[in-house]
């Protein structure tokens, strides 16, 4: 079975190796394939999922927009991963083979060390879900970013510590494009 990549940081992008696939066809589809995707580790409530993406509806047009949102998803996922669902929750199969962006940045950041972080900040390759502004997605973007910047931080005092001053300064150059309104060490390493 292909490993499927999920590219969260940044826009939303699928590939079932070297092909990239296509995306479930609505925002709210792709919104809840991303959130199934970070949640796989247990069955979602399809009354949770409803309330989080259909909240304005009434339950019954709320409960076939969902129905109609997985179908889109597992004509999306036909390569690899399978949804896993019943009257009462749904799940993407936590067997499927993934490779998830957010992991492996999460992993590299608390892995701490230069080659991590540097992997860690190459992995960013933008804030997460880019273009989407589901509530839950909101939250999820300002834990990253933070995140980021943590990595940007540590990376620069990395660099500096072992005499590597242009990789320092580059970072913190990064670090300041990213965070403009960043006070303290990082802009006084910047005047040095």
């Amino acid at each position: 079975m292909t490993v499927l990549h999920f590219y969260f940081l940044g826009p939303l992008d699928i590939r079932s190796g070297n092909r990239q696939l296509a995306r479930p066809p609505t925002l709210k589809s792709q919104s809840l394939l991303a959130y199934l995707v970070l949640h796989r580790d247990r069955p979602q409530p399809r009354e949770r999922l409803t309330g989080l993406f259909w909240a304005e509806r009434p339950e019954a047009k709320a409960r076939r927009s969902l129905s109609t949102a997985l179908w889109h998803i597992r004509r999306c996922l036909n390569d690899g991963a399978n949804l896993l669902s019943d009257s009462h929750t749904v799940q993407l199969d936590p067997q499927s083979p993934i490779w998830l962006d957010v992991a492996a940045f999460e992993a590299s950041v608390a892995a701490a060390g230069i080659a991590s972080l540097q992997e860690a900040v190459a992995l960013y390759r933008g804030d997460f879900l880019d273009g989407f502004y589901d509530e839950w997605i909101i939250d999820e973007r300002y834990r990253l970013e933070s995140l980021f910047l943590e990595a940007l931080t540590q990376l620069m005092h990395s660099h500096e510590q072992a005499g590597a001053h242009q990789e320092a300064l580059a970072t913190a150059l990064r670090l300041l494009a990213s965070d403009p309104l960043l006070e303290g060490e990082e802009n006084q390493a910047l005047r040095r």
